[in-house]
């Protein structure tokens, strides 16, 4: 077994699109993500005899709403003015910090919640549903595999799905 890492530094810069597609993943994995939109259709659909439209109507409320949802935490996201410079993550044995170009965060360990990656992004969860964005693509190999060894060793179980 490799040595686990006890510094992992990693600089990434998010864009609108980024940011949209990384929360629009995080949010498909929610099952809570798809109660609201389904009752929306079941509601409309239920109605369908005394409304003939709401064949029509369902599917694009639906869709409405399972595109605003990501969309209006895209917006709130932005709000914050350093989100889209250069943010620079430390991961180490004692702390998670994220240096932005108006300030910096220094969470302990204890504060994670969890990690997980998809194809394109890892996340690391934070207290109160925030989370750090790491896209992959913007990080070498070896930064990804030490930075998955450190949040498996940090975290233990919490660090589901990391390949």
């Amino acid at each position: 077994m490799d040595a686990t890492a006890t510094e992992v530094t990693v600089t990434v810069q998010l864009s609108r699109g980024t940011l949209f597609r990384a929360i629009l993943e995080k949010q498909i994995r929610s099952w809570t993500y798809w109660i609201t939109p389904l009752l929306i259709a079941a509601a409309l659909l239920l109605n369908l005899r005394h409304n003939p439209f709401a064949a029509i109507t369902a599917p694009f409320a639906v869709m409405l709403f399972l595109l605003a949802m990501p969309y209006n935490a895209t917006r709130a996201s932005l709000k914050n003015p350093g989100l889209r410079d250069p943010i620079t993550y430390t991961f180490n044995d004692l702390t998670v910090t994220a240096k932005f170009s108006n300030g910096e965060n220094r969470a302990d360990w204890s504060l994670v919640t969890g990690a997980f990656e998809t194809s394109n992004y890892l996340f690391v969860l934070m207290q109160r549903g925030s989370f750090h964005l790491i896209p992959k693509q913007q990080i070498d190999e070896f930064q990804l595999h030490s930075l998955r060894q450190l949040l498996r060793h940090q975290l233990g179980p919490k660090a589901r799905r990391l390949r």
